[in-house]
């Protein structure tokens, strides 16, 4: 059976998460709590876009071009 959650990535993720949120309310003022939602936004949205990427004809995953038929 899968593990449900892959600990050290969660808590790398939630380290990164809260980093950024104090850096947010430290630097710019945010509430602490909002910044860690930004901050977790964005590490979401960049590693669904660099999948993406990596996924698509060309890319990291998929190294060969797309064919034209």
């Amino acid at each position: 059976m899968k593990k449900l959650i892959h600990w050290p990535s969660f808590l790398a993720f939630a380290g990164v998460s809260a980093l950024a949120g104090a850096a947010l309310h430290y630097f710019a003022g945010l509430s602490f709590w909002f910044g860690v939602a930004i901050g977790a936004g964005a590490l979401l949205l960049n590693g669904i876009i660099a999948t993406g990427e990596d996924e698509s004809p060309g890319g990291f995953n998929n190294p060969k071009p797309k064919q034209d038929k």
